[in-house]
């Protein structure tokens, strides 16, 4: 997974929103977004397999990504 996510922010053009993308992507932080999705899963009894996710408020959308490769059919983020 973690290559995966690193592959996707070298197509990213290099500015400001690079760096902050290549925070998300640091290894301590990404492990905790994605211990976080796990816990909203089990708390919520839910498997994301399969669904329509809509991350409202998403941001840069690092929560998006991370639920489209948790197994969610669809996503989509919507920010201002």
């Amino acid at each position: 997974m973690f290559q995966e996510l690193r592959s996707i922010t070298a197509t990213f053009p290099q500015n400001r929103w690079n760096e902050v993308v290549n925070q998300f992507f640091d290894c301590a932080n990404l492990k905790k977004a994605v211990c976080f999705i796990q816990m909203v899963e089990a708390e919520c009894k839910i498997d994301l397999r399969g669904k329509t996710i809509i991350d409202a408020g998403c941001g840069l959308g690092q929560n998006t990504i991370l639920f489209a490769l948790s197994g969610a059919d669809r996503v989509y983020g919507v920010d201002n």
